[in-house]
């Protein structure tokens, strides 16, 4: 846990174990198998249901399953509702947990533009993407605007990052390489300015929190053995 080379270790050894359970199964394999991390989306023959979940939590006493069972038609998987229609067709919007409040990233917090208009293309990205009836797509991003307008996202932010969203789209492939890389401290008025003075050098840049309060609060080493090891 925590370490930068964890999630490949655990999607190689996941690969390994999906195809051991697939392939290994006596009876009517799963007409679909879709796996996120650790969750995963299966469509199977309801009379096999029971006899591959054994199958699959008999192969590595490390890897457990549990299951959850399609309800009135639907199913939560990630951040989907799948819903199976009269003729067994599939279809997908965005679902937000029970205890889902609308917050997010709060306009007036100390953060750079970028980050605000990002938060306004993800989540509109998200209704395009994983919404696949079109017309349920602009009610689900006024709902988007009106969940931002609330954490105090102006009307021009909108604007603006669909804008970018289309600058950025239209200028894919066709801008000089840049130079170098740089990430800088954030402060607000002065960091944009040295980003635009780079970026006439040809040095792209990005930006990192320059206080957090998980640095002003959390501690990992105690200042006294620290003190103890230096003496």
């Amino acid at each position: 846990m925590g370490s930068p080379v964890g999630p490949i270790v655990v999607n190689l050894c996941m690969e390994s174990f999906e195809q051991q359970a697939l392939q290994s199964y006596p009876g009517v394999k799963p007409r679909l198998w879709l796996r996120f991390v650790d969750d995963t989306f299966v469509i199977i023959e309801r009379t096999e249901l029971e006899g591959f979940f054994q199958h699959i939590n008999k192969l590595n006493d490390n890897i457990k399953f549990t299951q959850e069972w399609c309800k009135d038609d639907t199913l939560a998987f990630l951040d989907c509702l799948i819903s199976v229609k009269n003729d067994g067709s599939l279809t997908s919007k965005v679902y937000n947990k029970p205890t889902h409040t609308d917050h997010y990233l709060q306009f007036g917090s100390h953060h750079p533009l970028i980050h605000k208009l990002g938060v306004i293309r993800t989540l509109q990205y998200r209704a395009d993407t994983t919404i696949n009836e079109s017309e349920l797509i602009p009610e689900e991003k006024d709902h988007i605007k009106e969940s931002l307008k609330n954490c105090g996202y102006p009307n021009w932010t909108f604007l603006k990052a669909n804008k970018s969203r289309k600058d950025q789209k239209q200028s894919d492939g066709g801008g000089k390489p840049n130079k170098a890389r740089v990430t800088i401290p954030y402060i607000a008025g002065l960091s944009e300015r040295v980003k635009k003075h780079l970026k006439t050098f040809g040095i792209s840049s990005s930006f990192k929190p320059n206080n957090t309060l998980r640095g002003k609060l959390v501690q990992v080493k105690d200042n006294n053995l620290k003190k103890n090891a230096q003496t």
